[in-house]
């Protein structure tokens, strides 16, 4: 999982192969996130396409 800025997506998705394939934020709070963690935190998990 990747914390990233948005402007920087286009370079991991268009450039790099990557696909988002879930948003993390306060309304969908990562399953794995330590004890204590809120979920203020907006972020992606990728994942690499191969072709």
């Amino acid at each position: 999982m990747l914390k990233i800025c948005s402007g920087k997506l286009y370079f991991y998705i268009n450039r790099c192969g990557f696909s988002a394939v879930e948003f993390y934020n306060p309304k969908h709070i990562d399953p794995k996130a330590p004890d204590g963690d809120d979920g203020s935190d907006l972020f992606f998990r990728f994942e690499k396409r191969m072709k």
